[in-house]
């Protein structure tokens, strides 16, 4: 057999079984979190052999119109099943934003530090870019915790426990006091979840996060955090999604709170803040590529105003907002259990008051 054969048969060979496994894959009802990471990274591998094996032998060129690249992310091709494939979520999304952007942010939490006299405890990204579906010009939400010397706690006034700043050069900055956070953290509140799984840390203190992770997960309650996505979604619907021309960008803001009430009434916890990884609940493949087109056109700085309606989008978001609100009605009140947040406040306040700037 002539040698230059041998390489076109493997090449098939491997074509064959890397579209068989993405076929099998996207067709595939995922019961859990498990097999949902499992396989994505499946499927990656079978695009990774598709794209090499169409490369190599001369059919696609890397420059080629069919092949897209996004930032951080592996190439992918229109004709596949599923329109856009994430990374293994390996790194944090950080680690792909400009190295300006991040110095920046820690240096202005610096700076925050020092006017305000308190010790920023965790600073994360908060909206459409931890969501994965900002635009060039988004703004950048950081939001933050932090903790006051402890005289400041102890104090008969009532005292302003947020820092915030106006938006400047498309920087929004906010903060919560620990007291403050707690309290939210009783309350199960959706936001304050959110920030602790943001995919994006600007700066990070081990043993408050490794305690927040902790108790989190002991007061998340699923009702109310149902109750919080799903009015969330109807508001959005109905404000922005009705009528023959609707706008197009506010698909977004529907879609994933619906997907959020899914995920917690599948899983039991709280939702990730990733778009993409709350997309691995949709098994309809027109319906994916009718999302992700919409996703690419906004991440590419497509101006997304008024456009015609897009059905299948519509009436999947109807369907599922009926659906949530009949099943809310099954779920048992929760109790929470009883944890003693003062111990939680006065630890970090003690090993972190000797620290520059809380003295």
């Amino acid at each position: 057999m002539p040698k230059k054969i041998i390489p076109i048969i493997l090449s098939f060979l491997l074509l064959f079984s890397g579209t068989l496994i993405g076929y099998n894959v996207s067709n595939y009802r995922w019961k859990s979190r498990n097999s949902i990471e499992e396989n994505t990274k499946l499927r990656n591998f079978a695009l990774y052999i598709y794209s090499e094996i169409k490369i190599n032998f001369g059919s696609l060129k890397e420059n080629d119109s069919e092949m897209q690249f996004v930032v951080g992310r592996i190439p992918f091709y229109k004709d596949l099943d599923i329109a856009i494939l994430e990374k293994e979520n390996i790194k944090k999304r950080s680690e792909y934003m400009n190295n300006e952007v991040i110095l920046q942010v820690k240096d202005k939490l610096l700076d925050i530090e020092k006017e305000h006299n308190v010790k920023v405890l965790y600073a994360i990204e908060s909206g459409s870019r931890a969501w994965g579906f900002e635009s060039a010009d988004s703004d950048y939400d950081i939001r933050f915790i932090y903790c006051h010397k402890k005289d400041w706690y102890v104090s008969i006034f009532p005292k302003r426990d947020v820092i915030e700043y106006p938006i400047t050069d498309e920087y929004d900055y906010s903060g919560w006091d620990l007291q403050k956070a707690l309290f939210l953290l009783n309350k199960s509140n959706p936001v304050l979840f959110e920030w602790l799984r943001s995919p994006i840390v600007y700066h990070q203190e081990e043993y408050f996060y490794e305690v927040m992770k902790e108790i989190s997960q002991l007061y998340f309650s699923s009702i109310s955090s149902i109750y919080h996505y799903l009015h969330m979604a109807r508001r959005n619907n109905r404000e922005f999604l009705q009528g023959e021309n609707v706008k197009i960008k506010k698909y977004f803001y529907v879609l994933r709170p619906i997907l959020a009430c899914l995920w917690i009434d599948q899983f039991k916890e709280a939702p990730p803040m990733e778009f993409n990884k709350l997309l691995e609940l949709i098994d309809n493949k027109e319906l994916l590529l009718n999302i992700h087109y919409l996703l690419e056109k906004k991440r590419s700085g497509v101006e997304l105003g008024l456009e015609p309606r897009i059905d299948i989008i519509n009436n999947y978001i109807n369907e599922k907002i009926n659906y949530i609100g009949t099943l809310i009605t099954g779920y048992a009140s929760e109790k929470k259990r009883f944890l003693i947040f003062r111990s939680v406040l006065c630890k970090n306040i003690e090993l972190l008051s000797c620290k520059k700037n809380v003295t």
